[in-house]
């Protein structure tokens, strides 16, 4: 265990080490469509999962990174909140299904239930979408627009996995920024999609419901309030994606694989760093008795 929780503090400071660098590449590639945009989070999944690295002499991640002596107290304080944040994950889910008790069928895969605070997707292998049930007709073809983006997207996956790993690395306080910010970039993919098959007047409408609609952000994806502001401006403010943005997009995506996914070579080898040890360790002897 004492290993295990050691080789995992070396992932979660590498992988914290690329949050900041994505954050400033989030807003380089801001004409770019969020589609594309949430893929860099992957990265830092990555980062997190895979415990072998290939080695490269243009890694931006810092040769030796600082090793933490995994003890014993330490490695009970981080399994006791790895505990309690899926225990808090679970909690929340359990309150919501409770509400989702009365749900009646609509139509599809869609469902309505009484006191929603808004409407989202739950499940992962046949994903239903619950809608409160005063929402007008009108209004629900639009919030369903929405909500099967999610669904085509496989968001309630990359969610519920985006939030164990937080879980897991808890005490990386840059992890949580990179799991709002992931959250975010999700929820305007969405956006971005439904608004490009609207007219100016039904981006309008898809706006007033956003405030409508307001509610604390749920453990599930939804039509909630995470990021109101930016997802307003975006819808009513949207434009379609330049010709170069795909292809920047890519050349950026790779130039940030390898300088990210990817540890600091030694500038030599360990056969000739300790040849080279040796000789100047018989240079000094010489210098000694020469002296």
């Amino acid at each position: 265990m004492n290993a295990l929780f050691s080789r995992m503090l070396t992932m979660c400071l590498a992988a914290g080490w690329m949050v900041p660098a994505l954050c400033l590449l989030r807003l380089v590639l801001s004409r770019c469509p969020r589609r594309y945009v949430v893929l860099l989070w992957g990265m830092v999944a990555l980062r997190l999962l895979c415990p072998v690295t290939v080695k490269s002499r243009l890694s931006l991640v810092p040769r030796g990174l600082p090793s933490v002596p995994a003890a014993l107290p330490l490695c009970a304080a981080w399994l006791t909140g790895v505990a309690i944040m899926l225990l808090w994950g679970g909690i929340r889910l359990y309150r919501l299904r409770r509400k989702l008790a009365e749900a009646v069928w609509w139509k599809e895969n869609v469902w309505r239930c009484d006191h929603l605070p808004a409407p989202f997707v739950m499940g992962f292998v046949h994903p239903r979408i619950y809608l409160p049930s005063d929402l007008q007709p009108e209004d629900a073809a639009l919030v369903l627009a929405h909500e099967r983006a999610h669904i085509r997207r496989g968001d309630t996956v990359w969610k519920a996995l985006a939030y164990v790993l937080l879980s897991v690395y808890w005490y990386h306080p840059l992890l949580w920024l990179a799991y709002w910010l992931f959250c975010q970039d999700v929820e305007l993919a969405c956006d971005e999609k439904v608004a490009s098959e609207l007219t100016p007047a039904e981006r309008r409408r898809y706006a007033g419901l956003m405030i409508t609609c307001a509610a604390p952000n749920a453990p599930v994806p939804g039509f909630g309030s995470h990021g109101l502001k930016i997802r307003i401006h975006t819808v009513l403010g949207y434009r379609k994606p330049p010709r170069w943005a795909t292809p920047v997009f890519l050349a950026a995506l790779v130039v940030a694989s390898v300088c990210f996914l990817t540890d600091a070579r030694p500038a030599y080898s360990p056969s000739v760093r300790s040849a080279a040890d040796q000789f100047f360790q018989e240079l000094t002897a010489i210098a000694a008795v020469i002296e």
